[in-house]
C-alpha cells in the first residue's frame, strides 16, 4: 500500500494535523523516496502508520497516528517496536507535542522540551537509544 491510498493519506492527515499544504508537503518526502512508511492493517484497511527516515547515525520519526477507532490498543507502540528490529543499530529520534509526551516517556524515551518553538506551542524532542 503507498501514500498514494486515500486511507493512507487520511492516517497521515491525522498525524500532521490536517490537509492542506502541511499533508502534501509531508506526502512529497514519502512519494520521493526521501521518507518511508510503515503500516499496521486490520481486516486489510490501514490503522496505523509510522513515517521514518534513516539519517547517517539515527532513524527519525517524522509521522505516528493511529485510526480513532484503534487507538489505545498498542498499534502505534507495535510500529515502533517492528522499527527498531528493523534498525536495532540506530537511535531513534522525533520531535512532538506535549498531548504526545506521554506516550513516547511509557515506551522508554528521553524526553527534551524544546521551548516554545511557535507561539503557544511547547515542543519537545525525543529519543531512544539503539538495541545494539
Amino acid at each position: 500500500m503507498s501514500s498514494a491510498d486515500p486511507r493512507v493519506r487520511a492516517l497521515l492527515a491525522l498525524a500532521v494535523g490536517g490537509t492542506g499544504p502541511r499533508l502534501d508537503r509531508a506526502l512529497a518526502a514519502y512519494h520521493s523516496g526521501a521518507a518511508e512508511l510503515a503500516l499496521t492493517c486490520v481486516g486489510g484497511e490501514p490503522v496505523a502508520i509510522a513515517g521514518y527516515r534513516r539519517h547517517p547515525g539515527y532513524l527519525e520519526l517524522l509521522h505516528l497516528a493511529t485510526a480513532p477507532g484503534h487507538r489505545h490498543r498498542g498499534l502505534a507502540a507495535a510500529l515502533l517496536t517492528d522499527l527498531r528490529r528493523r534498525f536495532p543499530e540506530l537511535p531513534v529520534r522525533a520531535e512532538t507535542d506535549s498531548d504526545a509526551v506521554g506516550f513516547y516517556r511509557r515506551l522508554g524515551f528521553a524526553v527534551t522540551s524544546l521551548g516554545e518553538r511557535y507561539p503557544g506551542v511547547e515542543r519537545f524532542t525525543v529519543s531512544l537509544s539503539p538495541l545494539t
